[in-house]
């Protein structure tokens, strides 16, 4: 793996360089640096606009362009989880953004003959970005806080009155070694993505962690 000193030279071809600026930009705003930035006094307040500027352009794209919410519908809230309407919106608004940044930027740069260096530092932000996300959701499984155990009143809750998620989330649960199992892959997932010599084994290991993570949600 290249580091910032080492020397930078080759000439990338144009299809490498327009993905290059396509991925960066759509990876900039997924990992969303502006938000997971401590919220200290002053950059809050631009925490707070840059959210609602965010939520109104997903919101504007879904009603115009995306339609996952049927017309005349808003999408619910952001209330934090991921598996809703707003966030597939808010993908598929990340990727509409991309695309025309990554159009801005192959007009005003198209001179360049690389982007070696700039390519270390996101490859860098993308491994680190994904080991804390494992360790966050990996320690919150481990100790079966992230999926807690079906209360009473859920016992008691008719089957068929359960979202597909919801019945997922209960499962994981209930099933409380299999949670403890997954918050484990997800912790040495995170590990391994530390140290250089151990990025790809962590790769690895992350790919078949997030397959399940992925075909397991609805």
């Amino acid at each position: 793996m290249s580091t910032p000193t080492t020397p930078l030279t080759g000439q990338w071809s144009e299809r490498q360089k327009v993905l290059f600026r396509f991925f960066f930009i759509y990876f900039l705003l997924f990992i969303d640096p502006i938000l997971m930035t401590p919220s200290l006094p002053g950059w809050r307040y631009f925490q707070i606009d840059y959210a609602v500027a965010l939520e109104w352009a997903v919101n504007v794209a879904d009603r115009l362009l995306f339609h996952i919410q049927p017309v005349g519908v808003t999408l619910p809230m952001n209330d934090g989880s991921g598996d809703t309407s707003y966030f597939w919106a808010q993908l598929w608004t990340y990727v509409l953004l991309a695309a025309i940044g990554c159009l801005i930027w192959t007009l005003l740069d198209r001179r360049r003959p690389n982007y070696s260096r700039l390519g270390y530092w996101l490859r860098t932000a993308i491994r680190y970005y994904i080991a804390l996300e494992c360790f966050l959701y990996g320690t919150l499984k481990l100790f079966c806080l992230q999926m807690p155990a079906p209360s009473l009143s859920q016992l008691a809750t008719p089957l068929g009155d359960f979202g597909a998620m919801r019945l997922a989330w209960l499962y994981m649960g209930y099933s409380g070694p299999y949670q403890v199992f997954s918050g484990m892959a997800e912790v040495i997932t995170g590990l391994l993505l530390l140290y250089r010599r151990t990025v790809t084994l962590g790769l690895l290991a992350g790919l078949g962690v997030f397959i399940n993570v992925m075909t397991m949600n609805p």
